[in-house]
């Protein structure tokens, strides 16, 4: 296709789900060296020897380098990973990436290349176009309210929250008063951004109940019977009582406001 005098992309679009081998092998076997225009290959795909060496979809580096080589193509596009990335040494072949985040687990997204060619001069400048930030916090060993406070002042470290989704894994074990509270402030929290997910296994600590509870009479002994129904097991019925126990206690805690 003539995007305008002298430049032409070439692309080999995929007809079918799976298409094998990868189209752009055909198209590039088949297309004439250029002459006295330039040329970009955009494609879509895995490559084989770098991320790939299964997938017979996967596209051979090789193969693009020696279309390189004989001035068929100037420069290649490849599209399939979310994140730009630099696929040969010469610079030629990148994963162009995408404009905006668009999941958890990518190394670079967010950008476009603004690719400059003259010649045998390929330059490749990366520009940040993305607004967006998706962002992974994990703690498995939270033992002390201290703990959570570390992941509230990470969390108040993100400039825009509004346009910031956060996905949390947090295990371990809080005694009442700083489980309530954590609880509490993400709860609060999930106001701010625009997601906020948390997969929590904080059990709480049974070995012992804070010293002001705030209980007395009937529901204290409440307290001390599921307190050690919850220390009895690590079964959906200890887990209800351990769930009984904190509810009782955070009505106290409001009835006491």
């Amino acid at each position: 296709v003539t995007v305008m005098p002298g430049v032409e992309v070439v692309g080999a679009p995929w007809r079918s789900k799976r298409p094998i081998p990868s189209p752009v092998v055909g198209m590039l076997e088949a297309l004439p060296p250029a002459e006295g225009i330039l040329r970009v290959c955009v494609s879509h795909g895995a490559v084989r020897g770098l991320f790939n060496d299964e997938d017979e979809t996967a596209i051979s580096v090789d193969l693009l380098g020696r279309a390189l080589a004989d001035g068929k193509i100037h420069y290649v596009a490849l599209g399939d990973k979310h994140s730009v990335e630099q696929v040969d040494t010469e610079g030629r072949i990148w994963y162009s990436g995408t404009p905006e985040v668009v999941a958890f687990r990518e190394p670079n997204p967010g950008f476009v290349n603004l690719v400059e060619i003259g010649g045998d001069r390929v330059a490749v400048e990366q520009k940040r176009t993305g607004k967006w930030t998706f962002a992974e916090l994990a703690r498995e060993d939270i033992e002390r309210a201290e703990d959570m406070n570390d992941l509230f002042r990470r969390l108040a470290e993100f400039p825009d929250k509004p346009a910031t989704a956060v996905r949390m894994k947090l295990a371990g074990m809080l005694d009442a008063a700083a489980l309530g509270e954590s609880r509490r402030r993400l709860d609060d929290l999930r106001d701010l951004f625009a997601s906020l997910e948390v997969e929590e296994t904080i059990h709480l600590r049974v070995d012992r109940l804070d010293g002001d509870l705030g209980l007395s009479g009937f529901s204290l002994d409440a307290a001390r019977e599921l307190r050690d129904m919850a220390a009895q097991s690590t079964d959906d019925a200890s887990t209800t009582a351990e769930d009984a126990l904190m509810l009782l206690l955070r009505l106290a805690r409001e009835d006491g406001e």
